[in-house]
């Protein structure tokens, strides 16, 4: 009798890749799956997106990631998936030059000057003398 449940086919996990696409939750990230689905009368391919909560136990996966994740037994009320592996990590872009990140921004040196460019520290110039030859 057990070698019955034997004979059925393996039923294979279906993986899905996406892009992380939130990581505010304890545990949860946020993973966003492309499909191109073929349209019924017109035949035209259209882009589906499904957002899909995921469970991440070891808090790996950071924002922009491509993961591959896997339906596991639901978890909570809308988490029915868990992070398989990082595929990919996201670019990390440092912040651009003169602008401010937080505390130890404050005690850095202030940006250069950029010619042409009036700074809110100079003062205003005085108005420019007119011309020679036009007086009155």
């Amino acid at each position: 009798m057990a070698d019955e449940h034997n004979d059925r086919p393996e039923r294979r996990q279906q993986a899905r890749v996406g892009v992380v696409s939130s990581t505010a939750g304890h545990k949860t990230i946020r993973v966003v799956v492309e499909n191109l689905v073929k349209h019924a009368k017109y035949g035209k391919f259209i882009r589906r997106r499904t957002k899909l909560a995921v469970h991440d136990a070891n808090d790996e996966a950071q924002l922009g990631d491509v993961v591959e994740v896997l339906p596991c037994r639901r978890i909570s009320k809308t988490k029915s998936w868990r992070l398989a592996r990082v595929v990919r990590q996201a670019v990390q872009i440092g912040p651009l030059p003169g602008t401010e990140l937080g505390p130890e921004a404050s005690s850095a040196e202030p940006a250069a000057e950029v010619p042409g460019e009036v700074s809110a520290e100079a003062p205003a110039e005085a108005p420019a003398a007119p011309p020679p030859g036009n007086e009155e």
